[in-house]
């Protein structure tokens, strides 16, 4: 994995991935740090990485990573399953796929991400 220095930002073959904060692309990037905050959940993340990172968009993502729209709090975000009840939430990039934010997108046009977190909303 090459690591972009711009805008904690990080390239990956077919999907754009960036970050909300240093602080979440250090969790997800550095095996160590992942380990050290995620415990046992640090293999199915890099597995959902490494599936976003080959998608093209979200169209393409494999069905049993439970990609699915949020509502309330994480309105205009997508999660995708992790090990229960943790969730990777991720957002479109909005500034970056030209539209505004919440403005109606299929999943098929979503080629650009922005990493929120792993959390239990639940």
């Amino acid at each position: 994995m090459q690591k972009q220095k711009l805008e904690y930002e990080y390239k990956g073959k077919a999907m754009e991935i960036s970050f909300i904060s240093r602080k979440i692309e250090k969790r997800c990037l550095n095996e160590k740090e992942m380990i050290r905050k995620y415990g046992d959940l640090s293999q199915k993340l890099k597995q959902r990485l490494s599936e976003l990172e080959a998608a093209a968009n979200l169209k393409e993502l494999p069905p049993f990573a439970g990609c699915h729209p949020l509502y309330g709090n994480y309105k205009h975000c997508y999660a995708l399953h992790l090990k229960q009840p943790y969730r990777l939430i991720i957002e479109p990039n909005w500034h970056k796929l030209g539209l505004r934010k919440g403005q109606h997108i299929e999943l098929t046009e979503i080629n650009s991400i922005v990493i929120v977190g792993v959390i239990d909303y639940h």
